[in-house]
């Protein structure tokens, strides 16, 4: 996992691995631009009010308590829609779902959102 955030200020902020993210470390600056890269997959999203990052993980009673990364979620917000970029580790595709905002995990609002730009209609793209 690698990402680059582009602040409204040219800044850029380069995420850490899949155990640790550095979400919660970036500066607070509106974002302009985040490239998410995964495996094979770049996903590019730009002119959202706000973004968010979560992962997901399984413990295995069975294995020593092993911890295993099974998802990891990229959310775009625009309006009231949440736009959830999902890199399913166990098939390496990307999925897209779109929720509610308040509901945009399993129907739970999240917290940890971090302020977009929003300079012309939101894009995303996955190269």
């Amino acid at each position: 996992m690698n990402y680059y955030i582009q602040f409204q200020d040219g800044q850029v902020w380069q995420g850490g691995s899949i155990e640790r993210s550095l979400w919660n470390e970036m500066p607070l600056k509106p974002i302009s631009k985040i490239e998410y890269t995964l495996f094979k997959h770049t996903l590019i999203l730009e002119n959202y009010e706000s973004y968010n990052h979560l992962i997901e993980k399984t413990q295995s009673l069975l294995n020593d308590n092993r911890i295993k990364i099974t998802r990891i979620i990229l959310m775009a917000k625009k309006e009231n829609r949440v736009y959830n970029f999902i890199f399913d580790l166990s098939d390496n595709e990307i999925k897209l779902e779109i929720n509610e905002f308040g509901q945009e995990y399993y129907g739970k609002k999240t917290s940890g959102w971090k302020e977009g730009i929003e300079d012309s209609t939101p894009t995303y793209k996955v190269i």
